[in-house]
């Protein structure tokens, strides 16, 4: 073998290797969602588990995803911001983002209408879903929710 091949093979696998382990540090860093989320607005943080969701009362709802009615367990928004006390007075917008750092900006508009906003309890989509019912094409839900921010 020509030594510009070993070379060039060498040099193949420490990139490859560097690329494993970025990986695995990046991997453990991200939160994780299966102790809850947090909620972060005006200075506060909340942090809400399914002990707070259920203390709420979850109840069975329908929403459209990606156009297919279907079924859910979870919690309206409203009263989850009831339950804490969270005035979204002043916000904008919503930034929910997940655990693998996907991010999902609602209008606070859309956050406020009744009957419109769950936080859902899933085994498919993370232990958390934030469903937008009058969302037709899903675009501002958020599998595997960590973390709300009011802005």
């Amino acid at each position: 073998m020509k030594k510009s091949n070993i070379i060039l093979c060498s040099v193949i696998f420490a990139l490859t290797a560097a690329v494993i382990v970025l990986g695995v540090l990046h991997w453990r860093s991200l939160p994780k969602s299966n102790d809850g989320f947090t909620v972060k607005i005006n200075g506060e943080e909340y942090n809400v588990g399914q002990d707070v969701l259920q203390s709420i009362g979850i109840i069975d709802f329908t929403a459209k995803k990606k156009n297919v009615e279907t079924k859910y367990q979870g919690v309206p928004w409203l009263a989850l911001a009831e339950k804490l006390d969270i005035k979204t007075d002043g916000a904008k917008s919503c930034v929910a983002k997940a655990s693998d750092g996907y991010v999902s900006a609602v209008p606070i508009a859309k956050m406020n209408q009744p009957d419109n906003v769950y936080i859902a309890i899933t085994e498919e989509d993370g232990p958390f879903l934030l469903v937008i019912k009058n969302d037709a094409f899903s675009q501002y839900w958020c599998k595997h929710l960590v973390e709300m921010s009011f802005q």
